[in-house]
This record gives C-alpha cells, sequence and structure tokens, in this order.
C-alpha cells in the first residue's frame, strides 16, 4: 500500500478549497480520519462513512451550516451541522496546532 502525502493532520486549521461547492471557503477544525464505515459523528448525527476511494477528515466548522442528510428510509433533509465529513483533497491548512 502506498503511502499519500495528505494535506491536513488532526489538530490543522483549514478553509475549504471546492470551487462550485457551498462550503468552498468556510473555515474549520480538523478533528480525525473519518471511519470507511458508517459511524456517529461527534453531535451524535450519522455519517455515511469514508470509504475507500480517497482520505477524509472528520471536521468541525467555526459556525453552523447547513448540512444536507440522507434519510434511511429515503429523502433528504436540511439541519443545522457544526460536525462533517470533507475530503482531504479540498482543505488547505492555515495553521497547525502546536504540541505544547
Amino acid at each position: 500500500m502506498s503511502k499519500t502525502q495528505l494535506n491536513c493532520k488532526p489538530g490543522d486549521r483549514a478553509i475549504v478549497e471546492k470551487p462550485g461547492n457551498p462550503g468552498n471557503g468556510r473555515s474549520l477544525t480538523v478533528l480525525y480520519r473519518a471511519p470507511v464505515d458508517r459511524f456517529c459523528l461527534p453531535d451524535g448525527q450519522w455519517a455515511a462513512g469514508a470509504g475507500e476511494e480517497e482520505p477524509k477528515w472528520v471536521i468541525e466548522l467555526d459556525y453552523p451550516a447547513t448540512a444536507q442528510v440522507a434519510l434511511p428510509w429515503g429523502g433528504v433533509i436540511g439541519r443545522a451541522a457544526s460536525f462533517g465529513v470533507v475530503p482531504d483533497s479540498w482543505l488547505r491548512p492555515v495553521a497547525t496546532q502546536e504540541a505544547a
């Protein structure tokens, strides 16, 4: 398995850089690598999982945003979200949390 150079690591402050994406320009904190399979975000909401296509991070937004959430029985709703999952390739670190 080849090692991929990641843009971010846990504790990094980052900006979303994905033109055309509603989250473009948002600032956030990188928390930890997203699990491959379905899991709960820190606020208790379910996330689909990162899959194995590309590395993704669980992040905390600086302020809540409206997220589209797929319902288990079908359909989608919008909800205020402070946590989410973002591909590493969409992120540009702006500062790193230094070890004390």
